[in-house]
């Protein structure tokens, strides 16, 4: 009993042990600043600005923002993403899951780290910007945003909830004291894709913002509906036998939007096509877990 007691122990201290408390913001005043990368992605930058703002919307105090190779006039209080001074403290993105992140105690500042889309923008259906990205934000609706998601989970444990889009869906708490108590966080969304379609990411710039604050995203699009658009062009006039028999016609003949176009799917030919697409796909991408099947609307 002594030994399991011991065991016991031995777990409960190191599974709950926390580095030493940083302390953001003092009595409404501001100690120190949010460090940024160099050349930091768009999303990393983002997460500096709402960083900045719900910490003085709880306690009044705005920490500026620096962004490297600059050198800081204050203490470092929050560094985001890869800085120099993460990678000083061995504060890395290894081993994170997809748009995991990881939150420290190291010197002297809460070191929040993820991982991040650093290439180009990333599109939509047929590679579409138009309705999946906010120029002005520079936010978009695929792509890791590992960092920023890290900076959210920092502001639910002080107390933020956005149940809604714009201020009226928010729950803000003031406090003049803001601190990260220490406790090592290693944590990802649940599901990788993580999507949901309803507005213009372009024009509704509080939705793009709630979109990612309540933790929407994904690696990058995945079509997971319409698997079936393009059929009309590629297999309508050698293969009319691919596509639904309604009222003697096939489908193909008689629907106006060709991208709407309805199959048999008792025809052999149909599952033989589609299963040769997706080989080819992963043929290409030998990379991606999954390829969809689902009907059109």
């Amino acid at each position: 009993m002594r030994a399991w007691l011991l065991v016991l122990a031995c777990l409960c201290h190191g599974g709950g042990a926390a580095g030493q408390q940083v302390v953001l913001v003092e009595d409404g005043k501001v100690t120190g600043c949010i460090l940024v990368e160099a050349d930091a992605p768009s999303a990393s930058q983002h997460a500096a600005r709402e960083l900045q703002l719900y910490l003085e919307r709880i306690s009044g105090a705005k920490l500026p923002i620096v962004a490297e190779p600059a050198q800081p006039t204050t203490p470092v209080r929050v560094a985001l993403g890869r800085t120099s001074f993460a990678q000083k403290q061995g504060v890395t993105d290894a081993g994170l899951p997809p748009d995991g992140f990881r939150l420290r105690a190291a010197g002297g500042a809460l070191v929040v780290v993820g991982r991040d889309h650093r290439g180009p923008v990333l599109g939509g259906r047929r590679g579409r910007t138009r309705r999946t990205y906010c120029r002005k934000l520079g936010l978009n609706a695929y792509g890791e945003t590992g960092t920023l998601f890290g900076v959210y989970h920092f502001l639910r444990a002080q107390g933020c909830r956005w149940f809604l889009p714009g201020e009226i869906g928010e729950v803000v708490p003031t406090r003049k004291t803001v601190a990260f108590d220490g406790k090592p966080v290693d944590d990802a969304p649940h599901s990788i894709y993580r999507m949901f379609y309803g507005f213009d990411f372009n024009t509704d710039l509080e939705a793009a913002l709630w979109y990612k604050r309540v933790g929407f995203g994904g690696v990058r699009y995945v079509n997971l509906n319409h698997s079936f658009t393009h059929w009309c062009g590629a297999y309508a006039k050698e293969h009319p036998e691919y596509f639904a028999l309604i009222d003697g016609k096939r489908h193909c003949e008689t629907v106006k939007d060709k991208a709407r176009v309805l199959l048999c799917y008792a025809n052999e030919g149909t599952l033989r096509t589609k299963v040769r697409e997706a080989s080819d796909y992963f043929a290409k991408n030998p990379n991606e877990p999954l390829f969809a099947v689902v009907p059109n609307d």
